[in-house]
């Protein structure tokens, strides 16, 4: 009788190990969505899988792997583009949830797979540790990417007017040919590009860019400053495919070099500036030289030009009788060429007063009577 309770405890205790054994839970990825199925690299992906337990004891709350790969088996080449906490299951109960994730950037086209694997760190002992992978095939479609990598410009102190020579790189990072386009060199206030708002100074026709490779385009290309660029700072912003004739695998990257600007002089002579047929005929002094002031005598306000053969520092000044500097026009570097600039007196006594210009060892100075 004895024999016979320790057998029956034996048993007992085996058929409760059986049982806890197959009373376990089971977690596989039941369905897999992939939306849309076929994109440009770098675009946004919506990946929505459904996580079921399949087994018959609850599995406590677990993590899901979602990895971009180039065939249907994990392995540690692939890439994890988003880990999804899933919850608690009962048996034969599911979760599912969209996760959105951002595909790598530099790819070829071609097909690729996004692959979920349940329980990705094995916390949940399962009955089965062998079923917890899905794959869904995904299609790369090829395009070109234009963006600019640099952007200078020669001079970037100037007046309104003048000339600059604009040198930039311009790359295609995508991963097929670009044809040929247009380069856009846009005037603005900010770096912000807006192309209802800023200047176009003029498209230069590019050459066709192969898919990977990038361009420095020197010589350089000439464009002309607007001339009614009063003296501050601007931005020269250099847009690939400004026009939009590409289909691009980011179209929201192609604003992102500029070039600074400094302009020191503001608006070019009028007809009335008695300087205004040298500089027609030659836009660049040949000596230092300081115009009469137009008009003169004046009411409010007067203009003149300072002509300046070489870059280089130089100073302009208004002093009044008893000798004393009322107003600096102009002081620092200045880039060579015809320099407009304009005294406002408003505020200001009428009497005689005396404009002064000085660059090194000249000077020159001229008589003003102001009026009222």
């Amino acid at each position: 009788m004895k024999t016979l309770c320790i057998v029956l405890s034996t048993l007992a205790t085996i058929l409760l190990l059986v049982a806890e054994t197959l009373a376990q839970p089971n977690l596989v990825v039941s369905q897999l969505a992939i939306n849309p199925p076929n994109l440009n690299p770098g675009r946004n992906l919506t990946i929505t899988p459904t996580i079921t337990n399949i087994g018959n004891a609850n599995s406590a709350a677990s993590f899901a792997g979602i990895y971009w790969s180039t065939n249907q088996a994990l392995d540690g080449n692939d890439f994890r583009l988003v880990t999804m906490d899933v919850p608690a299951l009962n048996p034969r109960a599911s979760f599912r949830q969209n996760n959105e994730c951002r595909i790598p950037n530099r790819l070829f086209a071609g097909q690729y797979f996004i692959i979920v694997k349940a329980d990705v760190d094995n916390r949940v002992r399962e009955s089965n540790e062998n079923d917890n992978l899905r794959a869904a095939a995904v299609n790369v479609i090829g395009q070109p990417n234009l963006r600019m990598t640099a952007a200078s410009g020669n001079p970037v102190r100037l007046r309104a007017n003048q000339r600059t020579q604009i040198s930039y790189t311009e790359w295609n990072n995508g991963v097929t040919n670009a044809p040929a386009h247009t380069v856009g060199f846009y005037w603005s206030t900010d770096i912000r590009w807006d192309p209802n708002e800023d200047r176009n100074l003029g498209d230069y026709n590019e050459e066709a860019r192969p898919a990977g490779t990038s361009r420095m385009r020197y010589p350089a290309v000439e464009r002309i400053v607007p001339a009614n660029a009063r003296p501050g700072r601007y931005y020269l912003i250099v847009v690939p495919d400004n026009n939009r004739r590409i289909a691009e695998s980011d179209e929201n990257d192609n604003d992102d070099r500029w070039i600074v600007y400094d302009i020191i002089a503001g608006s070019p002579p009028k007809p009335n500036d008695p300087h205004f047929p040298a500089m027609m005929e030659n836009p660049m002094p040949a000596e230092l030289s300081l115009s009469e002031a137009y008009p003169n005598p004046f009411n409010s306000s007067t203009q003149f030009t300072f002509a300046l053969p070489i870059a280089s520092p130089a100073r302009v000044e208004i002093y009044n009788v008893s000798g004393n500097s009322i107003a600096t026009l102009l002081s620092g570097e200045l880039a060579a060429g015809y320099h407009t600039l304009t005294w406002n007196a408003a505020t200001h006594p009428a009497g005689l007063y005396f404009l002064r210009a000085e660059s090194g060892n000249w000077s020159a100075t001229k008589r003003l009577l102001l009026i009222k």
